[in-house]
């Protein structure tokens, strides 16, 4: 009977070893998933954009929304032919990795100034943040230059256009269909410099393609049509126009208001200088000032203690602030609004920071979409190994596929903490007097 005893809780030693061991496994790689910021059109914009050799030329842009640390980001002068295909090959691209540097989250609001990017070693990127602070950057952008064709901005105008690809794990060493097809991106801003009478389309400003009934389609990997997803004059932005002097362009106008605001702003070909000034280098020190939005998070915690779910945030600027959602979910990816707070700010205006608490009971935030799977299924497995003998290892199977499964459908699997409770997300929705919203980080609810 001892022995029999002995054997049965090595048995259930083991197999708590071998849950904890999937447990930790399935956390590091769910966070390693989340860890990617998937941006919408417009959270980048471009400022400025110059070629004065092939050895002295760069571009600047800044960002209008959150972005996590780990975030992958391409910057590419590759061109498309309406919603089939890439343009001309061959073209380069650069590979951002956000916060690879800091260690941080990129908050709203960064203007980023990038030098010389045609070769890996020459390329110098600066960061000017919401908060004001400098910092240099390029190794963020360190190696990232495609091997087969190297990012070369052209003489007499090129696109930019930044995108992010669909899975954050795609991989790839040179842009073409076969390689990356269109279906696998998802674009965020563009500009185009590129200007001919005869090829520039009279209603979106940039290159005529084949869906515009141009028989050859692209013909030079100066043109592109407007990328897939965007709209000139609403997310990207075309400069091309007579007597534009296509190797430079800078953005002239403010860098204050709302993200809506900003965007069209920096949409806006009248608000920037292309036209008479000889083409020079674009730095940072050609902006003063920061981008002004009207929300800079400082601190997001959330905590659930004696029954209350505790949400706690501060902010180091707000403008034209209405309110705050609080947003719940547990899988991390579908939100549901759990409560609002108004603006503590004047009239939704404040220079300094401002603290918030939101208290809700967490039962109630239970029920936000039903318990995870693996939930339920981690409960199951415990309970069958006390009396199945064959259980341990099929069981264990069974949830790490599972847990793949579903996060190949969601990019993300709710599983239970250390404690057995489920996990809750949480994250703020920022709500602009013009109705426009921007997202906070996503954190998880500590036990507390």
């Amino acid at each position: 009977m001892i022995k029999t005893n002995f054997k049965a809780a090595l048995k259930a030693r083991r197999a708590k070893s071998y849950l904890l061991t999937f447990a930790v496994f399935s956390l590091l790689w769910l966070n390693d998933v989340k860890a990617q910021t998937a941006l919408n059109p417009g959270d980048i914009c471009f400022v400025g954009y110059y070629r004065v050799s092939a050895s002295n030329a760069g571009f600047s842009f800044v960002t209008l929304n959150r972005i996590s640390r780990g975030t992958v980001i391409y910057i590419t002068e590759m061109g498309v032919d309406g919603t089939t295909g890439w343009g001309l090959a061959p073209e380069g691209y650069i590979k951002w990795t956000v916060g690879n540097s800091t260690g941080q989250d990129l908050l709203p609001g960064a203007i980023v100034s990038v030098v010389s990017p045609q070769t890996t070693g020459g390329l110098v990127a600066n960061m000017r943040t919401a908060a004001g602070a400098t910092v240099t950057i390029t190794s963020e952008f360190a190696g990232s230059v495609a091997p087969s064709a190297t990012f070369n901005m052209s003489s007499g105008g090129d696109p930019l256009l930044v995108f992010q690809t669909k899975s954050p794990t795609k991989t790839f060493t040179q842009i073409n269909d076969t390689n990356l097809p269109l279906t696998d991106v998802n674009f965020i801003t563009g500009i185009t410099t590129d200007y001919n009478t005869t090829t520039i389309n009279p209603v979106t400003r940039w290159t005529l393609g084949t869906q515009d009934g141009r028989v050859d389609g692209i013909t030079s990997v100066q043109e592109s049509t407007v990328p897939p997803g965007l709209t000139n004059g609403v997310n990207c932005v075309s400069l091309g126009a007579a007597g534009t002097n296509e190797n430079y362009a800078k953005y002239t106008g403010p860098l204050s208001g709302s993200r809506a605001q900003i965007i069209a702003l920096m949409t806006n070909p009248s608000n920037w200088d292309a036209v008479t000034t000889p083409a020079t280098t674009i730095t940072l020190a050609n902006f003063t000032g920061n981008v002004v939005l009207p929300v800079v998070f400082n601190g997001l915690k959330a905590g659930l203690k004696n029954g209350k779910l505790i949400v706690d945030w501060s902010t180091v600027s707000e403008t034209n602030n209405a309110y705050f959602e609080v947003q719940g979910s547990l899988n991390g990816v579908e939100f549901v609004k759990l409560g609002t707070m108004a603006s503590k700010g004047i009239n939704g205006n404040s220079s300094q920071q401002l603290n918030y608490q939101f208290i809700a009971d967490s039962n109630n935030a239970l029920l936000l979409s039903g318990f995870g799977i693996l939930t339920l299924l981690g409960g199951a497995l415990l309970l069958s190994l006390r009396n199945r003998k064959a259980i341990l290892l099929p069981g264990i199977a069974c949830m790490f596929l599972v847990a793949l499964g579903s996060s190949s459908c969601s990019k993300s699997v709710t599983v239970p903490d250390s404690t057995g409770h489920q996990q809750i997300f949480i994250r703020i929705a920022q709500v602009d007097k013009d109705g426009t919203t921007s997202f906070s980080k996503v954190i998880n609810a500590v036990l507390q």
